[in-house]
């Protein structure tokens, strides 16, 4: 139990420490800078080589995706003032699609790059991709698939989250309403949640936690059209 008198100086130690804490201030500085070429290795102004990036603190890897480029940078940052490209990946637009979200994660026997991949006229679903992160030794070599491709439930998942294990990937989905490919048909998804569970073999479950319209325009996040007026 704590007297009387011990609690005052413990007062004034949370105080002073409270305070010193009000007076904290985060500086970011410019420590570097470079710029990322397209899949023609081309240097061009607005051509989407860099919208999201994910940090390998292990390998010091830095892996950054391009949206309109439909890359995937890998840059080492050994030296946060002189980060140096190691290799640009073209990604399939046809077949993978336009990537939209990158993330990292390391843990023993869980080892993952995980990347979420849109339709370009999102007239069919989106895609999370998982596939084996790089090192030194390797890093010039393809991706490779470590588990089976994942058809999500919304046509544009473009936020993603580890949990601390690495043992699931959680998926948010904004519902970007759009037309299809055939110019007649007009879509208005809600958004959604989706919870991606990679199994020990090549295998992920996915469960779907939807949005309802009415919850998501209560919040101010978005209205979400049912019916032409």
């Amino acid at each position: 139990m704590i007297s009387r008198q011990m609690l005052a100086p413990l007062l004034v130690v949370v105080v002073a420490w409270l305070a010193a804490l009000s007076e904290c201030r985060i500086e970011l500085r410019t420590g570097a800078f470079m710029r990322l070429p397209d899949a023609a290795n081309a240097y061009k102004l607005n051509s989407g080589t860099a919208n999201k990036a994910s940090y390998d603190d292990q390998e010091n890897f830095l892996y950054v995706i391009g949206h309109a480029a439909d890359t995937l940078h890998v840059v080492n940052m050994t030296d946060p003032n002189n980060p140096a490209l190691l290799d640009t990946k073209k990604f399939n637009k046809q077949n993978q699609g336009l990537p939209n979200a990158v993330k990292v994660c390391r843990k023993p026997g869980r080892e993952f790059l995980a990347i979420s991949f849109e339709d370009p006229s999102q007239t069919f679903k989106g895609h999370v991709h998982f596939f084996q992160l790089l090192d030194a030794h390797n890093y010039h070599r393809s991706l490779h698939y470590v588990r089976d491709i994942v058809t999500t439930n919304s046509y544009d998942p473009r936020s993603m989250a580890w949990t601390v294990e690495c043992d699931r990937l959680v998926l948010t989905s904004e519902g970007d309403p759009h037309e299809l490919s055939d110019r007649k048909t007009f879509i208005d998804p809600p958004a959604d949640l989706e919870i991606l569970t990679p199994s020990f073999g090549l295998s992920v479950s996915r469960t779907t936690i939807p949005v309802s319209a009415s919850k998501a325009e209560a919040a101010g996040f978005r209205h979400v059209m049912s019916k032409c007026d």
